[in-house]
């Protein structure tokens, strides 16, 4: 699984609003991204149209984890 996180400066917003960041998840890189940047952009406040903007991406890959109950026995499982 890739995660995404973007740290972003819009310029012509004003105050803490110009400094955005946001994070996601996917299978691969471009699922990753777009689902950071829509994290990004649910952030913003103000509805405009951007001129510019500069933004930095770190890309990673991590390992999906397993989930605790898998291959417990059924006698530990809740009914």
């Amino acid at each position: 699984m890739k995660v995404v996180n973007i740290q972003a400066l819009f310029p012509e917003l004003k105050g803490g609003n110009a400094y955005q960041k946001g994070r996601g998840e996917g299978c691969n890189v471009k699922a990753a991204t777009r689902a950071a940047i829509a994290d990004m952009f649910k952030h913003i406040k103000v509805r405009k149209t951007f001129t510019e903007f500069s933004a930095k991406f770190q890309v990673r890959e991590v390992e999906e984890e397993t989930h605790a109950n898998e291959g417990a026995s059924s006698e530990h499982q809740a009914v």
